[in-house]
């Protein structure tokens, strides 16, 4: 028994035997209400209700619904870098090389044949004349290159970069370089180069306006600097800055008259040479050979002796001097230095290529010798800006060029020179 429900627990006290009969509830009431009133048929003169149809769900018109669309895997986008166009040498011009294009290529909605078009264009080449390769960024620089001429060797480069791509786990990205495998036209040899005989009156003429009363010598000219403070003195120039001299003398004279900067007297030198610079180190190789004499000079001694030991040591006034030949040897021992050979600008891109050989530093070697750099000494004479838009030297190159132009000039040249030169004397 629940004491919390009252109406169960009275009615549980009635059928015990434990308490009156109790109360009928309001839902007992109704049902006995409706039991009387049908026991009296007040249902029995209504006519039968036939059953109404069953349910039929609602007839919807169709209506055209767009199509779902499929998901497609998105299309693979493959970037082609494509040499530019090849400019040739000419006797006026020298080969200049294009900086190479980048396209974005689907290779999955593209044909083979529009990608060879493509290519062909961007190279401004004929499809019939086209000889081209590719090769894969992942490939190494001695990989010979991959056929690409028929629309089967499209579709073949394609297939190999295709899984490539689709990979996730791959971080890198990937391109395909696109190599020209034609061999460039060579020049005529009726067409001399730029640096043989464009300049070479220019060459006369500065060689005969630095010409210096004092200071002469193989290879040696003078560029006299004025001012009020110091006056006039000489800047010593070597036959690479000569050279460079008349090449910019020659370039000159094909501006304007009225926007020409330097003359055939020389009085102004070109924008390139650093002058401060080069007067510095010729003021501190001058000032090293000074020093170096001065150390060298033996003192003089003057010893009195009384005349009982003149007939010991003999006449002093009869002394002879040295003979000429060790007076010689003797300078020539102090001055090796100053006759030391300069050391080759082909040797400096030796090493340097030893060094950093993915740069590839002799591939510079003609340019410099065109603007007469043929030596490491030379190569301090001119900076940066110079040896990047003369030359066309890369610029991250550039400063461990120079550094070890300077360092091969100023020790480890002269050493060399210094040890080759006792080896051809024991020979």
């Amino acid at each position: 028994m629940n004491p919390q429900n009252p109406q169960r627990y009275a009615t549980t006290q009635y059928l015990l035997g434990m308490g009156p009969m109790p109360p009928p509830t309001n839902t007992e009431l109704a049902v006995a209400q409706l039991q009387h009133t049908m026991d009296q048929g007040a249902f029995a003169n209504m006519g039968y209700m036939a059953p109404g149809p069953g349910y039929a769900p609602p007839q919807y018109i169709s209506q055209p619904r767009d199509p779902i669309p499929s998901s497609q895997p998105p299309s693979l986008q493959l970037d082609v870098h494509v040499p530019g166009p090849a400019v040739q040498e000419t006797a006026t011009t020298q080969a200049t090389a294009v900086p190479p294009t980048v396209l974005e290529i689907s290779i999955d909605n593209i044909a083979p044949e529009d990608f060879l078009a493509r290519i062909c264009a961007r190279m401004e080449i004929l499809d019939g004349d086209a000889q081209l390769g590719w090769k894969s960024s992942d490939d190494l620089k001695r990989d010979l290159p991959k056929r690409l001429s028929t629309e089967d060797d499209v579709k073949a480069a394609f297939d190999y970069f295709r899984p490539i791509l689709l990979s996730k786990r791959r971080q890198k990205k990937i391109f395909m370089e696109i190599i020209n495998l034609a061999k460039p036209a060579e020049k005529t040899a009726a067409a001399p180069k730029v640096t043989e005989t464009a300049y070479r009156d220019e060459l006369n003429i500065v060689k005969a306006a630095l010409a210096c009363e004092k200071h002469r010598g193989h290879n040696r000219w003078c560029y006299v600097r004025r001012d009020n403070e110091k006056g006039e003195r000489c800047v010593p120039l070597g036959l690479e800055e000569v050279t460079l001299w008349a090449r910019k003398l020659h370039e000159d004279k094909a501006k304007p008259e009225n926007e020409r900067e330097l003359d055939d007297k020389c009085t102004k030198y070109p924008d390139v040479f650093k002058l401060d610079d080069m007067e510095k180190v010729a003021a501190e190789r001058e000032e090293r050979s000074k020093n170096r004499k001065k150390g060298n000079a033996a003192p003089e001694f003057h010893l009195h002796m009384p005349a009982t030991m003149a007939g010991i040591f003999g006449d002093v006034s009869n002394a002879q001097p040295a003979p000429k030949r060790a007076r010689d040897t003797e300078d020539s021992d102090n001055d090796s230095d100053d006759d030391t050979p300069a050391v080759s600008i082909s040797d400096v891109l030796s090493v340097l290529h030893k060094k950093m050989p993915d740069l590839n530093y002799p591939q510079y070697e003609a340019s410099l010798r065109g603007q007469g750099i043929a030596y490491a000494n030379a190569v301090s004479g001119f900076d940066r800006d110079f040896y990047v838009k003369e030359i066309g030297m890369v610029k991250g190159a550039v400063q461990e060029f120079i550094k070890v132009a300077k360092k091969v000039a100023k020790g480890k040249g002269k050493k060399r020179a210094r040890v080759e030169s006792e080896h051809d004397k024991e020979n």
